[in-house]
């Protein structure tokens, strides 16, 4: 009321707040139009380099080698496991996305900050990365110079800063431990170290970073432990400033750090304030291939192999991974099962080539994944078989919000994990990553794609009897390790309720050794020793009782016997 005289100006200082920011928001818009005009107008340019190079290379190996010699030898098919630098030559169907990806990445040269890649499983994330970036960035294709970079792919595994602390001393020179303990004080000095990883290098413009599977994050870092969160934390810190920060003498960051992430991790992603900028600036969205894509990834690798795809197979195979729901006409997560129903055809070639009839005996793409994996499962030993169950659900786990995931772990512990023959598990690995259904690397063993999950009804049901007892074994196991890392702590020891679910849980489990191994022995001890303390609690509480005891009972004989003086003593008076 006391500016009501004023009410007319207040009213033009709103119209022409309003009137600012509507232009403010035009102007915006057209910054975004032209900045997508200009992203439209780089991946052109950059496919039309590729073609060029590609045609290069062609006609170097043409005039090298005979015409009819083909350019790859063996399969050309990965089935569930992701392609790498070594099958770029096979990786088609993506050459579009590739070079759309590789114009986000050149705009961080100058701006800064993490480019998360997130697509849902089976998109092909970790191939696009691997087989489709990275030799990109070797052939010079993001900017001139770029193929000197120093550059990694790594995993975070369940301990990250570790392995990035390996990475980065194994660049510069240095020790892998002291880069630990550097990191996880100071994590947002990592640009110092990758200052020093340029120096090593003779100082390139950049160091490449890719992290493929950042989900791990969350999926293989325990919760529960307060000193792996830690670790996590200083991870994401350290990738965000080694992104943002220059190198002396330089306007760009220090590193170009490329994070794929799994879509259904984004909602733990964004706790962590690195990440979500990251996210806020605008993720590269890995979305289902066409029909014309999806053609060129089932006949291009065949090209190269020098096989030929009978008439109507392509067909055939497009018509089955069609999904009516999709505005894309095919599901986004449908590339495993492709991929491994071409692996599987491929194994029932027949002398002309691909054929539809090969295809339908491998399975087609709704059963080449069931069909693989219970054909190594019945072509085992019945002790193998045994075993083959523990193996594969010991490879999985189920995270504290209650999904299920592939579990990474070093190939040389898993015999003892399972309480079971080292040939034996050896043989059972083998077989399964001879059908590209279990990945060896780097001296671990992991399944090859989260679709095995699903797509296998013999793992779907050792899986899905009874959730709560694979969550509590794997929780046992997990807190088995925190307890055995901090010196054998008592006070991580298993106590009341949750003692007696474990002692209950590990009878069932001794019943059932297919589904469950059994315990290894560290879980074992952890386990004895929580019984042992439970046991000498229980002792200390009786004694106390009994001392109490003892104590009322000697109060009453002393009440009784004062009682009894004060009688005698009032009779004599």
């Amino acid at each position: 009321t006391r500016f009501g005289e004023f009410a007319y100006v207040l009213d033009d200082v709103r119209l022409t707040v309003w009137a600012i920011d509507e232009l403010l928001r035009r102007q915006e818009a057209e910054r975004h139009a032209d900045r997508e005009r200009a992203r439209d107008d780089g991946v052109t340019l950059r496919l039309a380099v590729g073609t060029i190079a590609a045609l290069e290379a062609r006609s170097r190996g043409d005039a090298a080698a005979p015409a009819a010699a083909p350019g790859w030898s063996g399969c050309p098919y990965r089935g569930l496991a992701p392609f790498d630098e070594r099958h770029a030559g096979v990786f088609y169907g993506r050459s579009l996305l590739t070079a759309q990806l590789l114009q986000r990445l050149a705009e961080r040269v100058t701006t800064g900050g993490p480019l998360i890649v997130v697509g849902p499983s089976g998109a092909g994330k970790s191939s696009l990365l691997r087989a489709g970036l990275v030799p990109q960035l070797m052939q010079d294709q993001l900017v001139p110079g770029c193929r000197n970079w120093p550059r990694r792919v790594l995993t975070p595994t369940g301990a990250p800063l570790r392995e990035l602390a390996v990475h980065l001393a194994d660049l510069a020179g240095i020790d892998a431990m002291a880069v630990h303990r550097s990191l996880l004080a100071e994590p947002e000095l990592a640009p110092l170290l990758v200052h020093q990883v340029l120096a090593t290098a003779n100082r390139p413009e950049r160091l490449v970073l890719v992290v493929d599977q950042l989900e791990e994050l969350f999926t293989s870092v325990d919760d529960r432990d307060p000193a792996a969160c830690a670790q996590r934390a200083a991870f994401v810190t350290a990738l965000h400033a080694m992104a943002a920060a220059p190198v002396d003498g330089n306007d760009g960051p220090a590193a170009l750090v490329v994070l794929g992430i799994r879509a259904d991790s984004l909602d733990r992603a964004l706790a962590y304030p690195g990440l979500r900028a990251a996210i806020e600036a605008g993720p590269f969205t890995v979305a289902a291939m066409t029909e014309a894509e999806l053609r060129w990834a089932i006949t291009g690798p065949a090209t190269e192999a020098g096989v030929v795809i009978a008439d109507g197979l392509v067909d055939a195979i497009l018509d089955e991974l069609r999904h009516p729901a999709s505005a894309a006409g095919f599901d986004v997560g449908v590339l495993p099962l492709l991929s491994q129903a071409m692996f599987t055809t491929w194994e029932h070639r027949e002398p002309q080539g691909l054929t539809l009839r090969a295809y339908r005996r491998a399975g087609g793409v709704a059963d080449a994944v069931q069909h693989s994996a219970e054909a190594v499962y019945q072509g085992l030993a019945d002790a193998e078989r045994r075993c083959a169950g523990a193996v594969l659900t010991h490879l999985t786990a189920i995270t504290d919000d209650g999904r299920l995931a592939r579990r990474r772990l070093p190939r040389a512990g898993v015999p003892t994990a399972v309480s079971a023959a080292p040939r034996e598990v050896d043989r059972v690995l083998e077989a399964f990553a001879a059908k590209r259904l279990v990945v060896f690397r780097d001296g671990t063993v992991e399944l090859a794609h989260d679709v095995l999950l699903q797509a296998w009804s013999r793992l779907r049901d050792w899986l899905d009897r009874d959730r709560a007892d694979r969550a509590l074994h794997t929780r046992l196991t997990d807190d088995a390790s925190t307890w055995s890392r901090s010196r054998t702590d008592p006070s991580f020891l298993y106590r009341g309720t949750r003692l007696a679910l474990a002692r209950q849980a590990t009878a069932r489990w001794a019943g059932d050794v297919e589904r469950y191994p059994p315990l290894a022995p560290e879980p074992a001890r952890f386990l004895a020793a929580s019984q042992r303390a439970a046991f000498r609690t229980s002792l200390l509480r009786r004694g106390a009782v009994v001392g109490l005891a003892l104590l009322a009972v000697a109060a009453t004989v002393s009440a009784i016997g004062a009682a009894d003086g004060r009688a005698t003593a009032e009779h004599q008076h």
